[in-house]
């Protein structure tokens, strides 16, 4: 193009510089001869005359108006491709393209021609060179999204949350650059394509959504069967009290309070007192059925929520009163011995009776699990032995004898 604006430029040159000869070609000049020769001269020129005429009214292609025709849709085009991220040569290139056009308008020189031609001969193969280069780093890119697309499909299964954000995030960038001034070659094809996988991508999303909240609600009944069976863990099948395990953690974490706040509890041991006879007389059928009777009527006498109850072995029961001292646990007991004594069993054609005894001991910050259990056992013992059906406490009455720690003795 610029060779081509070259020669356009020196041909309107030439043409500048003979036209004061053609000028002076068509003078008239004074000839030597007869008058017929004259006569011959003018009928020449009047033959002349019609067809200088007819060429004078078809308007004259001039130089300038080719250039401009060249420059003019070179720089529309260079407007259109500049966007954001051009690079300031391209911002440039446009600038000197309107200079040159305002050059050629106000009136073409031999100077405005030099200029243009200098400025055109490097600008516009580099320009193009840079357009080339563009083109070719977004087809890299869309080739590298969609490679990455094809991966997150891949990974669909286990992964759904990252392939919906990885895919999500791809098919937004490939929009963005298929519908840009910068990528004219994007087809109405592409985007058909992009927007119905942004559909399945939508659709799969809500699926997915659909699964996880089943699975919530589904983990969520796992996790109530969980604790249930944790509950299950923790109680004796038989009498519905806590089982011997949740007896000794319980324990130690009521230790453990003793031991950082000025805190005390009791613990209570029963047993029932000759259920060795009523196994062996009525069977363990009708022994379970009095266990089932003995724990119902502890759980409705101890009502506080900070109390535990637990069956600690055989026809042994147990029963923690949180924050309690002994006064107030030896009421209680009475109620528990009063309720089990009421108490009337079926045993096929007969009703039983039964009763239990009772050991209480305080416990302190100075104690551990062995010498509480310890202290309830020996007073438990001497209720036993005094005669059955009876509450003993240690280090009280009956169980005065039995070593209490210091802090208990103050």
């Amino acid at each position: 193009m610029a060779i081509r604006l070259k020669n356009l430029f020196n041909k309107g040159q030439e043409k500048a510089q003979s036209a004061p000869a053609e000028e002076a070609m068509e003078e008239p000049l004074p000839t030597e001869g007869p008058e017929d020769d004259d006569d011959e001269n003018l009928e020449t020129v009047e033959t002349d005359a019609p067809a200088e005429a007819e060429t004078a009214d078809e308007p004259e292609l001039t130089a300038s108006d080719v250039a401009v025709g060249a420059i003019g849709p070179l720089r529309d085009q260079v407007a259109a491709e500049l966007h954001a991220t051009s690079p300031p040569d391209d911002r440039q290139f446009r600038l000197a393209l309107e200079e040159i056009l305002f050059d050629i308008e106000s009136g073409m020189t031999s100077f405005n021609a030099a200029k243009a031609i200098s400025v055109l001969e490097g600008s516009i193969p580099a320009w193009f060179a840079r357009l080339k280069s563009a083109q070719t780093d977004r087809n890299v890119e869309m080739s590298r999204l969609i490679e990455v697309m094809g991966k997150a499909l891949k990974n669909i299964e286990g992964r759904d949350g990252v392939f919906h954000d990885s895919l999500e995030d791809n098919l937004e960038r490939l929009r963005e650059a298929a519908t840009g001034v910068q990528v004219r070659s994007a087809s109405r094809r592409l985007l058909q394509l992009i927007d119905g996988a942004s559909e399945q991508v939508a659709e799969q999303k809500r699926m997915t959504e659909k699964r996880l909240r089943s699975l919530s609600e589904m983990v969520r009944g796992l996790n109530e069967e969980l604790d249930q069976v944790k509950v299950e863990a923790q109680e004796d099948a038989l009498t519905g009290l806590f089982n011997r395990k949740s007896f000794d953690d319980r324990l130690e974490i009521e230790l453990n309070n003793t031991r950082l706040t000025p805190y005390r509890f009791v613990l209570i041991i029963m047993d029932l007192d000759h259920f060795k006879a009523v196994n062996d007389t009525y069977g363990h059928v009708v022994g379970d059925r009095v266990l089932q009777a003995c724990g119902k009527a502890i759980q409705e006498v101890v009502m506080r929520n900070s109390d535990f109850c637990a069956r600690y072995g055989g026809e042994e029961m147990a029963v923690i009163l949180s924050d309690c001292r002994g006064p107030q646990a030896i009421k209680i007991a009475e109620r528990i011995r009063k309720a089990i004594a009421a108490l009337e069993v079926k045993a096929g054609k007969k009703t039983i009776q039964v009763t239990a005894s009772f050991g209480l001991s305080v416990v302190c910050d100075q104690d551990t699990a062995q010498s509480a259990i310890e202290r309830a056992d020996a007073a438990l013992y001497i209720a036993k032995r005094s005669g059955r059906n009876k509450v003993v406490q240690a280090g009280v009455g009956e169980g005065e004898p039995i070593p209490m720690p210091e802090a208990l003795t103050r």
